[in-house]
């Protein structure tokens, strides 16, 4: 049960500064969340009865392209809450129609193993090196975009929100981290993207129509047949000429031989999809039920290796990929699968679309409305949270002090050479000029055209 009343947006404008008597039109009790609204009207929900100490509505929905400029019109007055969207929900037309009236999509809880461990391994790809599997943390996992997925699938989003999740993810840690890191982020999120994709495919049994994607459905279908077939394909990229029959049989020592010369294999041919696949593959089978080559695998810095590897892994033992750490991936899980309510108030930060009403104040200025430090928390698409990490002002300073230093070491660059004879000059004339004070001081009267060095001591 809810309580509903219809504003107009200059009336929505003035309860959001704290003027009761906008309230005008009466309240009532409702059981739905409507979707029609009328242009310039503004639907507003409360969870609790309204009053005094409760004049914000937890939900609003607005039609569809009003949405920045009713925000446009609250950022305009200077005692409206900031960001509005981190303490009301703010929904579209589409939206409400989407989330509340339309049956959501049910995806096999298989996939959530994929994904948590795409997100350890995407948050070991952004550290750049400084954190390793026994370091990582569910909060760092949280800041990735498998992450984000994960969610929108356990929120059961469709189709179409799930293709916006992905620019919009990558919209706001290009916003929030201004320096060379965003580019990296950028040419590592199409292999993440293509990954998340096919694990969703398998979810809803549609077969990939490449060769890597082939093997992993093959191996969650459990049909021998088809791995065997896809494998003979594959392992010739990988110049590794064995069927998997043969290589079952094989010890860990011989197998991790066959590791070693895939790995040696990929130098030769990087780009091939197939070949990188082969060797991630190669990978989980030397170490089956873990991920004990992830850390070795990431230091060969090819995204496409690291995340087909866990892929493998997380299809052939879930369970006990997500019990690693002491059960890290589990946790993770029981965070993914915590769903909103769907007329309750947010828990981000800020929406999405209130972030890109913001952006022209820059990072710094949302900053201090945040709740906490060096992280922010966006509503990408409705009910799906993303958290990411916000550099302090005197990080993103250092990172563009390197980022200038950097740039000295680019091809091209010659550094100016010292010049030393001015400066021995420049230090003898300061010798003399300082000498010639000296004796005037002390009324002698040697030539001050004599260096120093060559002047014999007046006793």
């Amino acid at each position: 049960m809810m309580w509903h009343t219809t504003l107009s947006r200059r009336d929505f404008v003035e309860l959001c500064i704290d003027n009761a008597g906008a309230l005008k039109a009466n309240i009532g009790r409702s059981e739905v969340v409507e979707a029609e609204v009328n242009t310039g009207a503004v639907h507003a929900y409360w969870d609790t009865e309204p009053s005094p100490f409760n004049l914000l509505p937890s939900l609003i929905v607005v039609p569809d392209g009003e949405v920045n400029q009713l925000l446009t019109a609250l950022l305009a007055s200077p005692q409206s809450p900031s960001p509005l969207t981190s303490l009301c929900r703010v929904l579209t037309s589409s939206e409400v129609k989407e989330n509340f009236f339309l049956s959501r999509n049910a995806v096999p809880r298989f996939c959530f193993a994929i994904t948590i461990c795409m997100a350890l391994a995407e948050a070991m790809m952004l550290s750049d090196g400084r954190i390793g599997l026994r370091q990582l943390a569910p909060a760092t996992c949280k800041r990735t975009l498998s992450y984000a997925w994960s969610k929108a699938l356990a929120a059961g989003v469709s189709a179409s929100v799930l293709a916006e999740l992905f620019p919009r993810w990558l919209d706001v840690y290009s916003f929030i981290h201004s320096d060379e890191s965003a580019f990296e982020v950028r040419r590592n999120a199409s292999v993440v993207i293509r990954m998340l994709t096919t694990c969703t495919q398998i979810g809803l049994e549609t077969i990939p129509d490449f060769e890597p994607g082939q093997l992993a459905y093959a191996i969650f279908k459990g049909d021998e047949a088809l791995q065997e077939n896809v494998w003979h394909s594959m392992s010739k990229r990988a110049d590794a000429k064995v069927s998997l029959r043969q290589f079952a049989t094989l010890n860990r020592e011989a197998r991790g031989m066959y590791l070693q010369e895939a790995i040696r294999h990929l130098d030769l041919n990087k780009g091939d999809e197939s070949s990188v696949a082969a060797c991630a593959f190669i990978a989980t089978q030397v170490a089956p039920g873990s991920l004990e080559h992830l850390e070795l695998l990431n230091s060969l810095r090819l995204p496409g290796l690291v995340l087909w590897y866990v892929l493998y892994a997380s299809i052939q033992a879930p369970q006990q990929v997500l019990a690693i750490q002491n059960g890290l991936g589990h946790r993770i899980l029981r965070d993914v699968t915590v769903l909103e309510n769907l007329t309750s108030r947010p828990v981000a930060d800020v929406a999405f679309s209130e972030l890109k009403a913001l952006e022209r104040l820059g990072p710094d200025a949302l900053l201090r409305k945040l709740g906490h430090t060096s992280e922010i928390e966006v509503e990408l698409v409705p009910y799906v949270t993303a958290s990411f990490t916000y550099p302090s002002r005197l990080a993103r300073s250092r990172n563009e002090i390197a980022g200038r230093q950097m740039s000295l070491d680019a091809p091209g660059y010659m550094p100016p050479e010292p010049k030393h004879g001015n400066l021995l000059e420049k230090l003898d004339q300061a010798t003399v000029l300082l000498n010639q004070i000296s004796r005037e001081l002390s009324g002698t009267s040697d030539s001050p055209s004599t260096p120093s060095h060559h002047r014999a001591k007046r006793k």
